[in-house]
């Protein structure tokens, strides 16, 4: 009995459990809950989990091999008769193709299960799904039933685990002789995306346009294509015929009543509201899209998109907890799911929220922990190009190498412009004392386009402050009438703040630019917030009043220490000490790199759990991170404190009575007694 649960992994349900034995549940209780008694197994919520890895691999490496591979392939034809989930099917079938090198053509009903569930396993588990399909295509020559279908769904599985060569590659192949209308779709979506990905999006548009065209070509079809011609245009930058596009495609799927394409469609339309800085929009589309695509596996993937994008929105409506709990819950679910590239995305936005925010350690951390994952070069440039900015503020030397990898990045976006870049980018001119360089990147960065306008509004007020220190009074009025016009239409304090701080800068107003301040506070945005005072702080100071000058100045240079921005601290105190201002006695000191007292709020509390002896994936779960980025803190902290493993960290923390610990419950991280598996059988 140990050993088929064995054969199972290390938690397995007991109703499963009584399909693979052939026995009722009320006949295994007696030898379960002699396994429980005896400390071999445990209670796990409603499962039964082995006490120890170790017990569970000594039992399933006591069977031969071929017996293990043979019965792993019964199991899972007896838990798919038995209605079982998709991917525990998967599971059992996996091993039986891993214990051989060529483990010959699939089971006939392997290959009909992976027709009939194969969309919604890619969904779930594109990484399980893909030797699994190539083992059932390998059986079926091309051009037979059902290899074609099989190869879409092997397409769509490489390009979701991030290996779009892979998956352009298979889908390539099989356009080459499909004839299905529906397949073609499916391929040419799966090619599209890779060809977006990888910088190719005039190609990707002309092969859509000529398929459209074919002969054979149903409605529901040609909405499905009609929404990836606008996704294609997006890619293009051409905003707002993407939006014109997705339109037509959303009437042409509604009245086909294709879901599908529906959610597609007003995923499009999300980013293109989104791009305007129509954030109350985007969060309208976002929920009417999420109730179309709800229960529906196939849609699973964009279920995790529009998330990523109410994410985005939430943060552009200045509700920045909201956004970082949406993202953070997003980043999981994707990584659940094995969707490496929703995770790069989620991952992405999470770090650009978090830097917003003025969490700057944690940002890095993210950025670090998802370091060459990424399989859409969007998220690669965007994320150096952020983390190029923090460090430029820092004066960190890293700077430079972040700024080359995301100009490595942006090479295979095209035309496409990221306000994370040209912000880098203009950092690195002005940290060389090159304003009018830096100003120029910044100007070739704000696209002239009305459509493009909400991504371009970060860089207003840096573009402005630039635009005044080299007297280019025209570009500088241009700017600030744009952020004028922006804030008009705007939803929360950010863009207020923006308008004002512009203004400011250009009247030499000290009152304005006090009230842009107070404005990114109520944003939660620190560095902006600082760099208004500052220039509040230097107004004044022009005008003779460097009393009053003082307050501003000092609040910024508190700001500018809490965030580590060195080389802001660095300027501003230079520029200050010409009017005769020093930062007063009580401003904190610049934080040490080494030992307990450099270690962040997030770094603490992975040193806490890390000391009551919980599990980078415990701590992930706890945390709300993703394991990556908790392996990335516990080397930070190692690195920090001049430690070298786990134990040292926990043999520290508890001579600091850093544990936490509370007198009450286990901290073991093994499960407790609430939650008995077997009584929930027994009730019933």
């Amino acid at each position: 009995m140990l050993r088929t649960a064995a054969l199972l992994g290390m938690d397995f349900s007991v109703s499963e459990l009584a399909v693979l034995s052939g026995q009722r549940v009320g006949d295994l209780l007696s030898v379960l809950d002699e396994a429980i008694l005896a400390g071999v197994l445990l209670e796990n919520g409603i499962e039964l989990t082995f006490r120890h890895p170790l017990i569970r691999a000594a039992l399933y490496d006591s069977m031969p091999a071929a017996l293990r591979a043979a019965w792993h392939r019964d199991a899972a034809r007896a838990l798919a008769q038995n209605g079982a989930p998709v991917e525990r099917v998967a599971r059992q079938l996996l091993p039986a193709v891993d214990a051989q090198d060529a483990p010959g053509p699939a089971d006939e009903w392997v290959t009909r299960w992976l027709t009939d569930g194969g969309h919604q396993l890619v969904g779930q588990a594109p990484h399980v799904a893909i030797p699994l399909l190539r083992w059932a295509i390998s059986g079926v020559p091309a051009g037979v039933a059902p290899h074609d279908l099989l190869a879409c769904r092997l397409a769509d599985a490489l390009c979701r685990v991030g290996d779009p060569a892979g998956a352009a590659q298979v889908a390539s192949s099989a356009l080459s002789h499909v004839t299905r209308p529906d397949l073609i779709v499916d391929l040419q979506w799966t090619l599209t995306l890779c060809r977006i990905g990888a910088g190719q999006s005039q190609e990707a548009l002309t092969d859509l346009l000529r398929t459209i065209d074919l002969p054979g070509i149903e409605p529901r079809d040609r909405a499905r294509l009609r929404v990836l011609i606008a996704r294609t245009h997006r890619g293009l930058g051409q905003v707002d015929v993407a939006g014109r596009v997705a339109n037509v495609a959303l009437a042409e799927a509604t009245e086909t009543g294709d879901r599908w394409a529906i959610g597609w469609a007003l995923s499009i339309l999300t980013v293109v509201h989104g791009i305007r800085g129509e954030a109350s929009e985007t969060l309208r589309l976002v929920d009417r899209a999420l109730a179309v695509s709800a229960g529906d596996p196939a849609l699973a993937d964009l279920r995790l998109l529009l998330q990523i994008n109410q994410a985005v929105a939430l943060g552009d409506l200045d509700r920045r907890e909201a956004a970082i709990d949406a993202a953070t819950q997003v980043r999981q679910l994707a990584d659940d799911a094995g969707n490496v590239v929703r995770v790069a995305q989620a991952q992405e936005v999470l770090g650009e929220l978090l830097y917003a925010v003025g969490r700057w350690d944690d940002a890095l951390a993210e950025f670090e922990a998802g370091a060459g994952t990424s399989a859409s070069p969007t998220a690669e440039c965007s994320a150096h190009g952020i983390a190029a900015t923090i460090k430029f503020h820092r004066g960190d030397e890293a700077a430079e190498q972040h700024l080359k990898d995301a100009e490595r990045s942006a090479i295979m976006l095209g035309d496409r412009v990221l306000s994370t870049l040209m912000l880098s980018r203009s950092l690195d001119r002005e940290c060389a004392d090159r304003p009018t360089e830096a100003l120029a990147v910044l100007l070739d960065g704000l696209s002239d386009s009305a459509e493009e306008v909400g991504q371009a509004v970060e860089l207003f007020a840096d573009a402005v402050r630039l635009a005044m220190a080299v007297r280019d009074l025209d570009a500088a009025k241009s700017i600030v009438r744009r952020a004028e016009a922006v804030a008009r239409t705007s939803d929360g304090p950010y863009r207020r703040a923006v308008r004002a701080h512009c203004r400011g800068l250009f009247d030499g107003d000290s009152a304005m630019l006090v009230k842009a301040a107070e404005e990114y506070a109520a944003a939660g945005r620190p560095l902006p917030r600082a760099q208004a005072l500052e220039a509040a702080a230097m107004a004044l100071a022009d005008a003779g009043d460097t009393a009053a000058a003082r307050a501003p100045y000092t609040e910024a240079f508190a700001l500018y220490t809490e965030l580590g921005a060195h080389w802001d601290l660095a300027r501003t105190q230079a520029t200050f000490r010409t009017y005769g201002i020093r930062r007063g006695p009580h401003t904190p000191h610049r934080r040490s790199d080494r030992g307990w007292s450099s270690l962040t709020p997030t770094e603490m509390k992975v040193v806490e759990l890390v000391a009551r002896g919980m599990s980078n994936p415990s701590i992930a779960a706890q945390l709300f991170l993703s394991r990556r980025t908790v392996q990335t803190h516990v080397s930070h902290v190692l690195a920090k404190l001049d430690l070298h493993s786990r134990t040292d960290i926990a043999r520290e923390a508890s001579r600091r009575d850093l544990t936490g610990r509370d007198g009450t419950g286990t901290d073991d991280g093994l499960p407790g007694p609430a939650g008995n598996a077997l009584a929930v059988h027994r009730a019933r």
